[in-house]
C-alpha cells in the first residue's frame, strides 16, 4: 500500500515537470512542428496502453502493478532529462549571453 501511495503522489509532479520542460527545450519557432509530431504519438501510446489494460487488467495485471509500471517509466524519463538537460541548458545560456554581448556591441558601435 505504501508503494502505491508513493507512486501516486510522485506521478503528477514528475509529469508536470516533464511537460513544462518542453517549451524550454524547443525553440519557439519550432514548437508547432514538435507538437504536431508529439501529439499523435502520445495519443497512439495512450490508446495502446488503455487497450492493453482493458485486455489484461484483472486477470494478469493488478492495479498496483499499473502504478508501479507508470512510476518506473516516468522515473526513467526523469533520469534521461536529468543527465541531458543540464548540458542543453548550459549551451542555451552560452548562446543567450553571446547574443546579448553581440547586441550590446552593435549598440555601442551604432550598427543597430
Amino acid at each position: 500500500m505504501g508503494i502505491i501511495f508513493v507512486a501516486g503522489m510522485t506521478l503528477t509532479p514528475i509529469n508536470i515537470v516533464l511537460g513544462g520542460l518542453l517549451p524550454v527545450i524547443v525553440e519557439p519557432s519550432k514548437m508547432g512542428r514538435v507538437s504536431a509530431w508529439i501529439d499523435p504519438i502520445m495519443m497512439f501510446g495512450q490508446s495502446a496502453t488503455l487497450g492493453m489494460i482493458a485486455l489484461l487488467y484483472p486477470q494478469i495485471i493488478s492495479l498496483g502493478l499499473l502504478y508501479a509500471a507508470m512510476a518506473v517509466l516516468l522515473y526513467g524519463v526523469f533520469l534521461i532529462y536529468l543527465f541531458t538537460l543540464p548540458e542543453m541548458m548550459g549551451r542555451e545560456e552560452q548562446r543567450y549571453s553571446q547574443s546579448i554581448k553581440e547586441s550590446a556591441e552593435q549598440e555601442v558601435h551604432g550598427t543597430v
